[in-house]
């Protein structure tokens, strides 16, 4: 008995190895076939999924996996022996299922959708089931089918909500944009998540036809959802209607017309964005806020040299009774930044430096830490140094002693000897500078400076010198000497720098004038172009320019530039 016992012990282990070494036989050779799915090598995995049929013939697995390999290379022949082959091992839902996606493959359509309507039929029209049978006629870009089912579904489950994101998707690839539309804002008004996709898909829509913003104005009209009138604001800013985009934004909450508005300004649309401040001025009810909102508005003005109207706007703010509590204004940045504006503006109105230099007092008291008040200090040294007074903006600059200001008091160490006509020392100092802070926006500036100066004879640097100083303190007459010291020396650098300054008085007739000029070095003609690309109004001729400078000079310094300009005319959205 004992025996026995020992010899049916012994056959099961034999019996059970034998099994063990099939199964890992066949997972090994299944491995190596998704590895070589995985590396595109189809031949090798076809080849390897029929060795495991030929030695498992009823894995349903297998079979499934091999059908998907022919869908994928649309060998239609081999998939459907492989499918009628193995009809017996494959549950029959899964078979029509795999059926029906033969059928769309080889483009028949019409058994295909007699079939997919008795397996709908058959699985009493489930949701995805649908969604599944659609995925087959896309597959193969049966749009039209994808679209039918879909309307389909809506009948036969009574629910018009089904589908939405699906359908808007598939008529837009039919090039049907207004069923497109509609779809697209009615899954919006229960998706706000989406409003950046959707945006981008009405972006893309008016791309093709501009005229579609009635369409999504008709829809916004009688719909009040707030993410569906954004939507509508952003169609309108992707056709630079920014004054009527506005208007819907005015009846959205305040973080989102405050966001509109800085759009406004990141994408140079000053004017607009004066107007969203002008009415959130009118309904914002913190006072620090409003102030920063005066602020805003002067410096909108400032930057359009509208010198009258920003002095207006700030002296408003500065009058408002908040800056009496000192707890309440030393909690931001304004009461300062308020007072600093000032003295920019008062130097552009043509007042003598002392009234700059008080307001720049003034604008220190509003200092909440000696960061703010030393940063403060270094733009007083910066004015002294302008007005020749050397010694006390010397002074000034050793007191500073914070280091996040290093980097501002070190260039002035530079722009101290270099307007003292101290050329070595100055040129000592820009090597330093530059090494101390490669990535400071003040690099350019000390490298330019330096780069003009050197190769100037001593009677024009004292001139080029006092242009500087004239500029820095926004005297236009500072063009004037650096015009005479270019008739004098001719460095064409003298000119862009002219032309850039005209740029920043908003002088555009001086600018376009001082353009008129035939550049002979290459890097000048071409930031040039640049410059006449900025000067010109008209957006048809912008492009033109553009397009006409990338064409004929696509690797050079200033294509970005150009591109970004482009890119910035075509975005749905202004460009941060």
């Amino acid at each position: 008995m004992k025996l026995k016992l020992i010899f049916l012990l012994a056959l099961s282990c034999v019996l059970l190895t034998g099994l063990l070494g099939q199964y890992n036989e066949k997972d090994i050779l299944l491995q190596q076939a998704n590895t070589q799915m995985a590396q595109r090598q189809y031949t090798q995995a076809e080849q390897l999924y029929l060795q495991v049929l030929q030695k498992f013939p009823n894995d349903l697995n297998t079979v499934l996996q091999l059908t998907n390999l022919y869908f994928s290379l649309s060998q239609t022949d081999k998939a459907e022996k492989l499918l009628l082959d193995n009809q017996r091992i494959i549950p029959a839902q899964m078979w029509q299922e795999q059926h029906i996606q033969l059928l769309v493959l080889k483009a028949e359509v019409n058994n295909a959708w007699q079939e997919s309507m008795a397996y709908l039929d058959a699985n009493n029209h489930d949701e995805n089931k649908y969604r599944q049978i659609a995925s087959y006629f896309a597959r193969k870009g049966f749009n039209d089918k994808v679209l039918e089912l879909y309307q389909m579904a809506r009948v036969k489950l009574t629910n018009p909500e089904l589908f939405r994101l699906e359908i808007a998707n598939t008529s837009m690839l039919n090039r049907m944009f207004e069923l497109s539309i509609k779809e697209y804002l009615s899954h919006l008004e229960k998706n706000p998540v989406n409003l950046f996709f959707v945006s981008n898909q009405l972006k893309t829509m008016l791309q093709e036809d501009s005229t579609l913003i009635i369409v999504v104005q008709e829809f916004a009209g009688k719909n009040p959802n707030i993410t569906v009138q954004e939507a509508y604001a952003n169609s309108l800013v992707y056709l630079a209607k920014y004054s009527e985009a506005l208007q819907i934004y005015k009846k959205m909450d305040l973080p989102k017309l405050y966001r509109f508005a800085e759009e406004l300004i990141a994408s140079g649309n000053d004017n607009v964005a004066y107007q969203a401040y002008d009415y959130i001025s009118t309904i914002e009810k913190d006072s620090l806020k409003a102030a920063d909102l005066a602020y805003r508005r002067a410096n909108i003005r400032f930057l359009q040299a509208d010198f009258t109207s920003t002095e207006t706007i700030l002296r408003e703010a500065i009058n408002l009774p908040l800056w009496k509590d000192r707890s309440l204004s030393l909690r931001s940045q304004v009461g300062m930044k308020l007072r600093k504006l000032m003295a920019d503006n008062s130097l552009a109105l043509g007042e003598p430096a002392d009234s700059a230099l008080a307001w720049l007092e003034k604008a220190k008291t509003f200092g909440r830490d000696n960061l703010e008040k030393q940063s403060i200090d270094l733009e007083i040294a910066r004015l002294l140094i302008m007005t020749g007074e050397r010694n006390r903006a010397v002074s000034i600059i050793a007191a500073t002693n914070q280091p996040a200001l290093n980097e501002n008091r070190d260039y002035l160490h530079f722009l101290t000897a270099l307007l003292w006509g101290e050329i070595e020392i100055a040129d000592s100092l820009m090597n330093e500078y530059i090494i101390k802070y490669p990535a400071s926006a003040n690099a350019n500036d000390a490298i330019y400076l330096n780069m003009l100066t050197l190769g100037m004879e001593e009677a024009d640097q004292k001139v080029f010198f006092n242009a500087i100083r004239l500029l820095q303190m926004n005297n236009e007459s500072g063009l004037d000497s650096l015009e005479l010291v270019f008739q004098h020396n001719k460095d064409e650098e003298l000119r862009l720098l002219a032309i850039e300054w005209s740029l920043g008085f908003g002088n555009i007739v001086r600018a376009i004038k001082l353009l008129d000029y035939e550049f002979s070095d290459p890097v000048a003609q071409e930031y040039a172009q640049l410059l006449q690309f900025l000067v010109t109004k008209d957006k048809d001729e912008q492009q033109r320019i553009a397009k006409e400078f990338l064409k004929e000079k696509p690797n050079s310094i200033f294509s970005p530039n150009f591109r970004q300009k482009i890119s910035r005319m075509a975005s749905p959205k202004p460009n941060l």
